[in-house]
């Protein structure tokens, strides 16, 4: 890995965890790597170095969450979209140097034998899941909008790598001849 143009960015808000993920981490894991990417599920596997623990993420009951700051081990990986997170900073993607960090550990990753192919496509979708993260929270005061509950509920799990993208959006349930339909509940 060359990092020769890291030193030209400002590096005050890079994670320095990151700087654990290395060859020798995939070696040590790949096995429980192979095993987890059969079991799609909300699982993160911790990234510190001799320590296999597993856990579920925060949408469930948070025993990731929870290992990760009561054993100080800042770094885990999402199995299904292999999305990287730190307990101590948040999300690990914001900066050019942590893109290209998790970029070149995913690779590493990808390139092992026997991956699922729907690892794949879940990893292709990461850029796409965090932009539209970043949307989610603008919010105009003013403004009023009409998406059905179903779509909403699938693009969340999107959101949270659970699940691929809802397709376009239908909001055809909300309308009934031309008017809002009277039978339909909302939402703040």
């Amino acid at each position: 890995m060359s990092f020769g143009f890291l030193f030209f960015q400002n590096l005050d808000t890079v994670c320095r965890h990151l700087n654990k993920l290395n060859p020798n981490l995939v070696n040590q894991k790949q096995q429980l790597m192979h095993q987890l990417f059969h079991t799609p599920a909300d699982l993160w596997m911790c990234l510190e170095m001799d320590c296999m623990r597993i856990g579920c993420g925060r949408t469930k009951q948070k025993h990731a969450y929870q290992h990760g700051t009561d054993a100080g081990h800042h770094l885990s990986m999402k199995t299904t979209n292999l999305e990287l997170w730190c307990y101590y900073v948040g999300s690990v993607d914001a900066h050019p140097v942590e893109r290209y960090i998790v970029n070149y550990f995913a690779g590493l990753i990808l390139s092992t034998q026997g991956l699922p192919q729907w690892v794949h496509q879940q990893w292709q979708l990461n850029d796409r899941r965090q932009h539209e993260r970043k949307l989610h929270g603008i919010s105009k005061q003013d403004t009023l909008l009409f998406i059905d509950i179903v779509w909403l509920r699938q693009w969340r799990e999107f959101l949270a790598g659970n699940a691929m993208p809802p397709g376009p959006l239908d909001n055809t349930a909300l309308v009934n001849n031309g008017a809002l339909n009277p039978d339909i509940s909302y939402y703040n």
